[in-house]
């Protein structure tokens, strides 16, 4: 997969402060370790609106932007930072449910035989 730049996402210069919102959320989310699930449930939205603003899809209002920065636990200026033209994604986190912890599992080899 070709990487993807911040330069090379930004080519629309109307759509740039929805870019750099989008970017600077789901980058600060990621260095936070919340999933977008988690991080809709403390602040209080819909799971998809986060997606679509991650996209940059969405325009939320300064009131949804303040409720996301205090579940992030960041100044909300932190959303308007402007990337340098070097800066790739961050890689997405680990989905999925936790996997579970490994052991005897019935009808493994290191089940012990029935007895007959």
């Amino acid at each position: 997969m070709p990487t993807v730049t911040w330069a090379a996402a930004s080519n629309d210069v109307s759509m740039r402060a929805s870019k750099i919102l989008a970017w600077n959320l789901r980058r600060l989310r990621v260095a936070h370790g919340v999933s977008q699930k988690r991080l809709a449930a403390h602040a209080g939205i819909a799971r998809g609106y986060l997606t679509r603003i991650e996209r940059g899809l969405e325009n939320p209002t300064l009131a949804m932007l303040d409720r996301l920065a205090n579940a992030l636990a960041i100044p909300m200026a932190e959303f308007f930072v402007a990337p340098k033209a070097a800066d790739v994604p961050p890689a997405p986190l680990r989905g999925g449910r936790p996997r579970k912890s490994t052991g005897h599992h019935r009808g493994t080899a290191e089940s012990p035989p029935r007895a007959a």
